[in-house]
């Protein structure tokens, strides 16, 4: 009955020293039932119990050389089974190897074999028999060595901020280092930085930026220009932002009444042959707010 065929399994089992589950034993007395050989599995096959079928071959890149193998062991580096139910591995012929333990085939690529000596910041590319290091994205170099480029608007590396420029005074420098009294936070790759200051010092420090990369800022000049001409909450109506973010006096513009045609003509020269110069881009700046470019 179903209890003498248990009990003959389990001592057919201790003979291999062998704990199973009662459910295990059920299982295992359900297959003897079906018909399965209660023999060892042999040579390049395994099985989940000693001594009971069916038994399985091993996987590419493994072998299982004696009888009774519960599981498959690897193939050691340089040697391989390509086929399943292997008995052995085959060592690689000359020139190829493995990339790891438990391979099924030898290779000649020095990128998958990590023969190349590329920068730990690159990726290697095997083609036509040839290593060949190209530079993740964010870094530049030959692929030997490679660095974080600073600007192109993706933090790697050493980078403490990068907002896709390199030019001080925005919040992250020209050498992608944080600047005082700014913080900058993470959107997708790249840096968003922000003055902690305060109003009126963030104002001046945002006006003071237009001033200083005037040249680099062209497209958008005028519109910084408009923004931050006059920081409001300076108290001295007669004072603005100077490129190196301190404030001095603007007695010399009136603040009433728009700017005339010649007037804003004599700007838009001001503009073209002084505007690297601070009061230049002064004057400018309050023409394009319609206030008066002439002298007291």
């Amino acid at each position: 009955g179903e209890r003498a065929s248990h009990q003959g399994l389990i001592r057919f089992l201790r003979v291999y020293n062998k704990v199973l589950q009662p459910n295990q034993v059920h299982a295992a007395a359900s297959r003897l039932g079906f018909g399965f050989s209660s023999e060892p599995c042999p040579p390049g096959l395994y099985g989940p119990y000693e001594g009971l079928q069916p038994c399985f071959p091993c996987p590419p890149g493994t072998f299982a050389a004696g009888m009774k193998s519960e599981r498959c062991l690897p193939c050691a580096n340089n040697s391989f089974a390509p086929s399943p139910g292997s008995q052995q591995c085959l060592l690689c012929p000359v020139g190829l190897a493995t990339a790891r333990e438990g391979s099924a085939s030898c290779t000649d690529d020095a990128c998958a074999l990590g023969r190349a000596a590329c920068s730990v910041d690159a990726r290697c590319v095997w083609g036509n028999g040839t290593a060949t290091c190209e530079c993740l994205r964010g870094y530049v170099g030959e692929g030997l060595v490679c660095r974080a480029e600073c600007g192109d608007g993706l933090r790697v590396g050493g980078e403490a901020c990068d907002d896709g420029n390199t030019l001080s005074g925005d919040g992250c420098s020209s050498i992608c280092e944080v600047e005082s009294g700014f913080e900058c936070r993470m959107v997708g790759d790249q840096s968003s930085c922000s003055c902690a200051l305060g109003h009126q010092a963030c104002c001046v420090a945002s006006y003071s930026f237009c001033l200083r990369n005037s040249k680099e800022l062209a497209s958008t000049r005028d519109a910084c220009y408009r923004n931050f001409s006059h920081c409001s909450l300076i108290p001295d109506v007669k004072r603005s932002p100077s490129p190196d973010a301190s404030v001095y006096s603007l007695q010399g513009l009136r603040q009433e009444g728009p700017c005339n045609a010649e007037e804003e003509a004599a700007c838009r020269r001001l503009e073209a042959t002084c505007e690297a110069g601070a009061d230049c881009l002064l004057l400018y700046a309050r023409c394009l707010k319609a206030v008066s470019c002439s002298a007291v």
